[in-house]
């Protein structure tokens, strides 16, 4: 999957606003969350580091990778087409920056805690362990994800009610989704659009995915 999304985009026109900032450290986190599982798979290995915290930052790096940060990107991408306003891209920088720092703050203790005696499904642990100012990283790193998943709500508030207007096609993409109004009108098109070409052709020039005929509500040809 890291190769198939890497060559997704290669050679591509790529813009690092919000959604694509989410996208990157949503890889990257999912990388670690599948080099992390291998150990639990070799019996030796996985004998020491069975129901530690190693396996809790190994799921929540799947976790995060596999949903988390994908699901804020798509939350920030189609979030101008289903309300017709933009979230705002400052506090979005900030939500992913805090989001960001508070996983790798939170979960990349963990390992060493696994790896160091730290025991998951328990209340309390033994302070001879000298496993405390980790466990203190941890929680502050808990903390940091909390206050930016609030600013996203936060965001989404202030969005909603006064944020900027998006256009049909904000992220300048070439599918038919987004040749149509932000939000898009009821039935779409008035007559039925003509896909004459691949929809990669982002920032090539005279490249064009659909033709939409004069009498359509999107109104002309996009590319």
């Amino acid at each position: 999957k890291i190769f198939s999304w890497l060559a997704t985009m290669w050679m591509g026109k790529i813009r690092l606003q919000t959604p694509m900032l989410f996208t990157l450290t949503a890889i990257a986190v999912f990388l670690i969350g599948g080099i992390t599982g291998v150990p639990n798979g070799i019996v030796p290995v996985d004998l020491y580091i069975h129901d530690t915290y190693w396996v809790l930052g190994h799921f929540h790096a799947t976790l995060f990778g596999g949903f988390v940060f994908p699901a804020m990107a798509a939350i920030y991408f189609w979030f101008p087409k289903v309300t017709g306003r933009r979230l705002g891209e400052g506090l979005g920088r900030i939500h992913w920056g805090m989001m960001t720092a508070g996983f790798f703050t939170t979960y990349m203790p963990m390992f060493w805690l696994g790896l160091n005696g730290m025991r998951r499904r328990i209340v309390d642990y033994d302070p001879a362990l000298g496993l405390g100012n980790m466990n203190m990283v941890v929680t502050i790193g808990g903390y940091i994800i909390g206050i930016s998943i609030l600013l996203f709500v936060i965001n989404l508030i202030l969005s909603l009610r006064r944020g900027e207007l998006a256009s049909a096609n904000p992220w300048r993409s070439q599918t038919l989704e987004w040749q149509v109004s932000s939000p898009p009108p009821e039935d779409n098109f008035s007559t039925q659009p003509r896909v004459v070409g691949s929809p990669y052709g982002y920032g090539i020039g005279g490249s064009a995915h659909v033709v939409l005929s004069p009498q359509s509500k999107a109104g002309q040809r996009e590319g």
